[in-house]
């Protein structure tokens, strides 16, 4: 038993055995959830600590509507609040410790009720890593109010869940004590704090889903949205939003972003109140452009206080104290540079052999090339040069994976399309001549992806054309880009992971998550990094804040993907048809829909993920694809008990369905699912529909 759990028995026996002390104590401890969502309104911390400040927060209706919490995330911005009651004619003021029940690591820490410190107000924000008195004693006045005397404070979670020894690393919670005692007082109140690990959000990439996830171990083997957040064999507990429904994830990185925002907002909503949790910030761990929209989502402020209540529309908002909604991000082969493949794209679909071919075959891909993806991704675009220092903790995996080792040989396959599109004097036809004749098929790759005939494709040649050494791209973006311009200690690259598992060269652009475009063993030691990154302190040398995309000189390959291709490219050709997909839907034997539950505050489209269980595993059962490897785009069918409260938005382009408010009060969505018998029923409060 440690020190500090010897000394909370301590405090607890005295309590029960009423060790001798004066007659007037503390008559009860509470702890709410001091979130404005949950506190009728009120902003805490409060512009003062007085009798009138506090009087609104002493009241039976407060009580009756406020929210008891005992659990909270260990991301260092939630609050609870801690109403302590005496008798009136208690003395003296009330003294408050904080202890932790494991060794080594922070319980958190105690603060004044009116302490503004707690708020971040800047212009960029990110001072939640910046300590200010943090105290794990205090002393707080108390003040008679309606025939009680009360004492408040604030008790603020610990910015990170794992101790510096590692003594916790396979826990899913830990205990704080607090307790509290009239000065004079040998008798005290001792309360246990649950702490627990933030939520991990997962975001996809372009022309992805949600599935993009499903074998990737680190959501596959926690707690997550599709068992109902019951532990798993690793100690978090996580959850997936999509940017899919859109056009089919081919959107631009704003429409993503004002897409993938509110759903950040409301995963983070849904988990806290499932799992009754005092929650404020998530973990965000991302792929491909997922990366790039997360940073997209974490500039944006429509309304320039950071203490709005406008929360699903604002990244900083009075709900998270102006400090955001992301705890760690963690990008995988993230686009932060832009991808050289989309510039090759745009390329070919004007100046190929057949002008607009890539476009139209886009179209029967159901993949839109010119709706903004591929845009807002070409190298240093106009979107990308927007973006600002990202001051979240941050950190990137890089991917460096060659085609000649590509098991699935699916960018083989893509590579021969590309020629074929291409002129016979093209650049791709004429880019196998290029450096490196040891490895032919590098060299071509190298020209396709990164764009650039003078630059090597791996660095050193190969012996028997093995090339088994790293290459500067993962067939689809380049270290540099990906790289995100973070220090070498915020990067993980294929030697930062176990030499001997032999990843160097294999870590293709989607088999960084996804086994069927590598290993399985290439999934789970990415996965196995990713946990462990979110196991180190926010401050320590694995984390770092993106910088501005401008914030360095653009190199001459960036200069020149920025003079010689044009945007406009990706629109040559004629318009995409509606896409005709896939109908073939497997025979689901149950379904269920995630989010269970449904509160919204405004009209806000938000998607319903419709998961279908086949095999023993969960899928989505409505997802538009052409791809007849997934053919899971079941006939989906949602129904309204009351349109005057939620009715449905059709999408124009993918045919999927969302939700959104029509007035406040409550009512019930049925969903149906082609070839599944019965509906799930999912409830539905609306309490807004101002924005």
């Amino acid at each position: 038993m440690s020190v500090a759990q010897r000394f909370v028995r301590l405090m607890i026996v005295g309590t029960v055995l009423g060790i001798a002390g004066p007659a007037l104590a503390v008559t009860s401890v509470e702890l709410f959830d001091a979130n404005v969502r949950y506190t009728s309104g009120i902003f805490v911390p409060l512009s003062a600590y007085n009798a009138f400040t506090i009087q609104p927060l002493t009241t039976a209706a407060w009580t009756s509507s406020a929210r008891p919490i005992s659990r909270v995330a260990a991301d260092g911005a939630s609050l609870i609040l801690v109403r302590v009651a005496l008798p009136i004619t208690s003395l003296g003021p009330v003294h408050a410790t904080l202890v932790s029940g494991e060794l080594d690591s922070s319980p958190g820490s105690l603060w004044g009720i009116n302490d503004q410190h707690l708020v971040e107000s800047s212009l960029i924000g990110g001072a939640v890593d910046t300590p200010h008195k943090v105290r794990r004693m205090l002393w707080v006045p108390t003040f008679v109010v309606g025939g009680q005397r009360f004492a408040f404070l604030l008790y603020r979670s610990p910015r990170n869940f794992d101790s510096s020894s590692g003594s916790t690393s396979e826990l899913a919670n830990r205990t704080a004590w607090l307790t509290v005692q009239l000065a004079g007082s040998s008798s005290a109140v001792t309360q246990a704090i649950t702490i627990v690990r933030p939520l991990v959000i997962f975001i996809h990439g372009t022309g992805s889903d949600n599935d993009a996830w499903a074998q990737f171990p680190l959501w596959e083997d926690s707690a997550n949205e599709l068992n109902d957040f019951q532990p798993g064999t690793l100690p978090f507990q996580a959850t997936r939003i999509s940017f899919h429904w859109i056009w089919n994830s081919t959107g631009g990185v704003q429409e993503n972003a004002d897409t993938i925002l509110p759903q950040l907002v409301s995963a983070l909503r849904y988990w806290r109140e499932a799992t009754d949790t005092a929650a404020t910030q998530a973990e965000v761990v991302t792929h491909s452009f997922g990366g790039f929209i997360a940073r997209q989502v974490a500039q944006t402020q429509p309304d320039p206080d950071p203490l709005t209540p406008n929360d699903l529309h604002n990244f900083r908002a009075a709900t998270n104290w102006g400090h955001g909604s992301i705890h760690k991000l963690v990008t995988l082969a993230a686009t932060h540079r832009g991808s050289g493949d989309a510039n090759g794209v745009a390329f070919l679909n004007a100046n190929g052999r057949t002008a607009g071919f890539v476009r139209e075959e886009a179209c029967t891909e159901g993949e839109y090339i010119d709706m903004g993806a591929l845009r807002d991704q070409m190298v240093l675009s106009p979107a990308l040069q927007s973006l600002r220092e990202t001051p979240v903790p941050g950190h990137v995996i890089v991917g460096s994976g060659r085609a000649a080792l590509d098991p699935s040989n699916t960018y083989n396959k893509e590579a021969f399309g590309i020629l074929l599109v291409d002129k016979s004097d093209g650049p791709y036809v004429m880019a196998s001549g290029f450096n490196n004749s040891a490895c032919p098929t590098d060299s071509l790759f190298n020209y396709i992806f990164n764009l650039d005939p003078d630059i090597p494709p791996i660095t050193g040649s190969g012996t028997n054309n093995d090339c088994s050494v790293t290459p500067n791209y993962d067939l689809v973006v380049s270290a540099y880009s990906s790289q995100g311009l973070m220090p070498a200690s915020a990067t993980t690259t294929a030697l930062d992971l176990d030499p001997a598992a032999g990843l160097i060269g294999r870590l293709n652009h989607s088999a960084l998550h996804d086994p069927a475009f590598g290993s399985a063993q290439i999934v789970a030691t990415i996965s196995d990094r990713v946990a462990f990154l979110l196991k180190q302190g926010t401050k320590s040398q694995y984390f770092s804040h993106f910088p501005a995309a401008d914030s360095v000189a653009q190199t001459p390959l960036e200069e020149r993907f920025s003079q010689e291709f044009d945007s406009s490219w990706l629109e040559v050709g004629t318009n995409c048809p509606a896409p005709s997909y896939d109908s073939t839907c497997p025979a689901y034997s149950s379904v269920q829909v995630v989010p269970p539950r449904l509160l919204l505050e405004d009209a806000t489209p938000t998607p319903l993920y419709v998961y279908g269980l086949l095999n023993g595993e969960w899928r989505l059962a409505h997802s538009p694809t052409s791809s007849s490897s997934t053919s899971r785009n079941c006939a989906v069918t949602l129904d309204s008990s009351s349109s005057n409260v939620v009715d449905f938005m059709t999408n124009a382009v993918t045919g999927a369905q969302t939700v959104v408010a029509t007035g406040a009060g409550t009512a019930t969505i049925e969903v149906s699912v082609q070839g599944v018998a019965g509906t799930v029923s999912v409830p539905v409060t609306v309490v807004g529909i101002g924005n």
